[in-house]
């Protein structure tokens, strides 16, 4: 009997779907294999029960977007987990993180994490990103008022949880869903989380409600880039100007608005700094 599910897991080969309430050990049938396709944590699948109560998974639903790293499919929004300090902040590596999301096709919402320990830092990072076209939201796992507000935002929805490690993305899920995930402390060598997401997983806490919690990202190449003309279609702050020019680039040419604004401090000078420096690594890269 065919029937529709959703992946929520993927380990080893076998697939997870939640499906009438009960969850099933899947596999892929062959023909996933000999066609090269690839499922995702996220996918909406047909699949058939065996009488042995095995479970095979036939084909994939239309997919809405599909994140190849983290491997997720049909996400509706993006929550891009930061802190100031625990580990410090690496805008550069936010910055990246925000470039995957709007490559696939989710302006992502940001979420300052660990207030209690650095509000004032807190609050300039939220001041920077803002003043860039971003929602952006504080947060810290002993602050219901701030988790309350954070829980608002996911009914409904599948979200993407992404960070580096340690940021306590796992910690504020687990205050999200009422349910305790596998966090640990900062290593003090690395400045990482231990113990922490090893595998990504759609966590079901209320009806119609997901949350993908991803592995912490150490770094991110911009290899799902094809050239660096895409960069600025990802830099919301850049459309509110105009240039002398329709195929400005925001470097060299004359009568630049972009430039002009980052002059007059309209626009954060780390995220034109992040631009350029994205620029030259798009041109410079090998195949």
């Amino acid at each position: 009997m065919n029937n529709t599910g959703r992946i929520i897991k993927g380990v080893g080969g076998f697939y997870y779907i939640a499906f009438e309430g009960d969850i099933y050990e899947s596999k892929a049938t062959a023909l996933f294999r000999k066609n090269n396709i690839k499922l995702a944590v996220g996918d909406y699948v047909e699949f058939f029960i065996n009488d042995d109560g095995t479970a095979y998974i036939k084909d994939i639903i239309l997919r809405e977007n599909i994140f190849l790293r983290p491997p997720v499919a049909n996400v509706d929004d993006v929550f891009i987990v930061i802190s100031s300090k625990e580990p410090n902040i690496n805008l550069q590596l936010v910055d990246r993180m925000i470039l995957l999301s709007f490559y696939n096709g989710i302006k992502p919402t940001i979420i300052v994490n660990k207030t209690d320990i650095d509000m004032d830092g807190s609050r300039k990072i939220k001041e920077k990103y803002e003043n860039s076209g971003f929602e952006v939201h504080l947060s810290s796992i002993i602050d219901e008022g701030s988790v309350s507000e954070i829980h608002s935002l996911t009914t409904g929805k599948t979200i993407m949880f992404m960070g580096v490690s340690g940021v306590g993305k796992s910690s504020l899920i687990s205050k999200l869903i009422g349910k305790d995930l596998e966090t640990g402390d900062i290593s003090k060598k690395t400045s990482r989380g231990k113990h922490t997401t090893r595998h990504v997983e759609l966590l079901s806490y209320e009806d119609n409600s997901y949350i993908v919690d991803t592995p912490g990202f150490s770094s991110l190449s911009l290899d799902f880039l094809e050239n660096d003309r895409e960069l600025e279609s990802y830099y919301p702050e850049f459309k509110n100007y105009e240039c002398k020019f329709n195929n400005c680039k925001h470097i060299d040419e004359p009568k630049c608005g972009v430039k002009d604004a980052l002059e007059n401090k309209e626009i954060e000078k780390f995220r034109y700094e992040n631009y350029l420096y994205f620029v030259n690594e798009l041109k410079n890269r090998r195949f």
